[in-house]
């Protein structure tokens, strides 16, 4: 993917090997199509350092992986579809956030490893292992309803 400034320049190429020029593991997005408003979104670099999960796995290092990223994109498309709708403005920190990046768990131990540290869940007797998404009704990043 080709990288532009503000003025459409390009100034590099996206690529998840070449470090310098890494910037996300997955995005949102949405486009007006003949058929309708279509909203998706892309997860190709989810078991990469900086975007996979950090050890121990409860499944595989792919799957929870990618059950984390796919849930942080899923709850961002449901709450904020056509990136408009929903971001924190309360502190500089979390400016723009959406819903999913407030709980994103950064910890010390994840910034060295470059793996987000990531609780295990139980859904239906399955464990996962998955970021904790926003709740409005806890008030607090949580991983059930």
């Amino acid at each position: 993917m080709r990288l532009t400034n503000s003025e459409g320049q390009i100034i590099g190429c996206y690529s998840p090997d070449v470090p310098s020029a890494f910037r996300v593991c997955a995005w949102l997005g949405f486009t007006n199509l003949s058929t309708g408003h279509l909203i998706y979104s892309v997860e190709p670099f989810e078991a990469l350092p900086g975007c996979g999960t950090a050890p121990p796995t409860v499944n595989s290092f792919l799957t929870d992986s990618t059950d984390s990223v796919l849930a942080h994109e899923t709850f961002e498309a449901i709450s904020d579809p056509d990136l408009n709708a929903w971001g924190n403005l309360s502190t500089a920190a979390l400016f723009g956030a959406e819903i999913a990046d407030i709980c994103e768990e950064v910890t010390i131990s994840s910034i060295s490893s470059g793996f987000f540290s990531t609780p295990s869940l139980v859904v239906n007797g399955h464990k996962y292992k998955s970021q904790l998404i926003y709740s409005n009704h806890y008030h607090a990043c949580a991983g059930a309803p």
